[in-house]
């Protein structure tokens, strides 16, 4: 459970910088948002204040023993700089922001794991405009002084208006982008979605190793839909790998207080499905 709480956190928090345009008329700060399955409550995110920065983030699986980690943030100039992820007993992961002006330009993570010499990850961003136009995801990790693996995934980002719409993912080959593999699409309701003051987010899946996830979170509305297309030779749609449904109880000021998410996977015919639970700070 301890390496699910690191990579679960890792993906929740890895492009908390990486947000659209901040929205100014979002005024409500998320308490905690709980995670229910058959009425019962599975996992708790617990958001903690300083004024208007996050001091940090608790990721909370309830009836694990292992402890209640905490992501702890530092700011420079107002934006988040590090971070720290971990319980009373280590840390797991540390985290670092480099910014080009007012954009977020890489993400970089070390992660512990007693097994490995290290294991980093690094998302590095290209622009079009205000919006991101491609991220670049690398992970490398070495163990009893020798590299076991390195590998490099791109998203191609296509936006309408302050919204993501598409993404396009493929493999990088010696520096350069092989063809599209995955496609990922997205629809929005037209509320205020709570995450995107502060530009945080988080994943439905636990981890994917590419970068096509669920990013749509950053954008000014909650997300409705996403489907994933594997694609053709051409990089054209081709089968449907999932398809996910969002919907939501709103609040007299459009904040989502309720939600239900439901995901089917079409090849095994599998479905995911648990409740949303949000609280704000009074």
């Amino acid at each position: 459970m301890r390496k699910s709480l690191i990579i679960f956190a890792m993906a929740a928090l890895v492009l908390c910088a990486a947000s659209c345009k901040k929205n100014n008329t979002n005024t409500k700060k998320i308490e905690s948002v709980g995670y229910s399955e058959n009425g019962t409550v599975k996992k708790l995110l617990t958001f903690h204040w300083s004024e208007d920065q996050l001091d940090s983030l608790g990721v909370c699986y309830l009836g694990d023993s292992n402890g209640y980690p905490f992501e702890y943030f530092t700011y420079q100039n107002g934006r988040v700089a590090s971070s720290t992820f971990g319980d009373h007993d280590s840390d797991y992961y540390t985290t670092e922001y480099t910014y080009d002006g007012d954009k977020i330009v890489k993400i970089s993570s070390r992660i512990n794991f007693e097994w490995l010499d290290y294991f980093n990850i690094t998302y590095a961003f290209e622009y079009q405009g205000d919006h991101i136009s491609r991220i670049l995801y690398t992970q490398e990790s070495a163990r009893n002084g020798m590299d076991t693996t390195g590998f490099t995934y791109y998203s191609l980002c296509t936006w309408e208006g302050d919204n993501l719409v598409k993404e396009e993912s493929g493999s990088m080959v010696d520096g350069v982008a092989g063809p599209v593999t995955e496609i990922q699409s997205y629809t929005y309701d037209n509320n205020i979605n709570p995450y995107y003051k502060e530009g945080f987010m988080d994943f439905v899946t636990m981890f994917n190793p590419k970068p096509v996830l669920e990013k749509a979170f950053l954008c000014p509305h909650n997300i409705l839909s996403t489907t994933v297309f594997k694609a053709d030779r051409t990089g054209a749609v081709a089968d449907t790998v999932s398809a996910s449904t969002f919907s939501y109880t709103y609040d007299e000021d459009g904040y989502p207080t309720a939600g239900q998410y439901i995901r089917r996977d079409i090849e095994s015919n599998e479905t995911v499905s648990y409740s949303l639970a949000f609280e704000y700070v009074k």
